[in-house]
């Protein structure tokens, strides 16, 4: 199955490597694959630089500035059959995409639409029921439980991010 990873947001040096906005680097290695989203192309990932809240990538004939610049902007997929989950409680951001906010008594309240790295914490972007965008910060004080199984995240005082 292909979850998105991460947009390339910019190149990086004159070498050809290339900006992620992603945290989540500990799920690539050096010789894995991500593709675009028809799965028609794949780069192959030759040298990986770890910066906080971003990954700098380095592709297999992606030599030059100008080469870089070209992928600017290109939603880059990775295929979990190619790599681990450590885990059963592990989960990629884009698993969490799509699943139903509901808060502790079990109302729906939205769904997460998009979520994002700050310095601090993860913050889930939530549509509402009433169609209005709002962040929620992805940090136990107000996410009492992701379930991945049913497809929900369980928030703790959803109202106090409405107001």
């Amino acid at each position: 199955m292909r979850l998105f990873f991460a947009y390339i947001t910019k190149p990086h040096s004159i070498h050809g490597e290339v900006e992620l906005n992603s945290a989540e680097h500990d799920v690539l290695s050096v010789g894995d694959n991500l593709y675009t989203e028809d799965g028609n192309i794949h780069y192959k990932i030759m040298n990986i630089k770890k910066k906080p809240l971003r990954i700098v990538l380095k592709f297999d004939g992606v030599n030059s500035r100008d080469e870089a610049e070209a992928l600017r902007n290109i939603g880059l997929f990775i295929d979990t059959d190619e790599i681990s989950i450590p885990d059963d409680n592990s989960y990629f951001v884009g698993d969490i995409i799509g699943m139903d906010i509901i808060d502790i008594h079990g109302n729906k309240n939205g769904t997460v639409v998009g979520y994002y790295e700050t310095k601090a914490h993860g913050i889930l972007e939530v549509e509402t029921n009433e169609n209005k965008q709002i962040g929620i910060p992805f940090v136990s004080r107000y996410v009492d439980s992701l379930d991945k199984e049913n497809s929900v995240i369980t928030v703790i005082d959803f109202d106090t991010f409405l107001e």
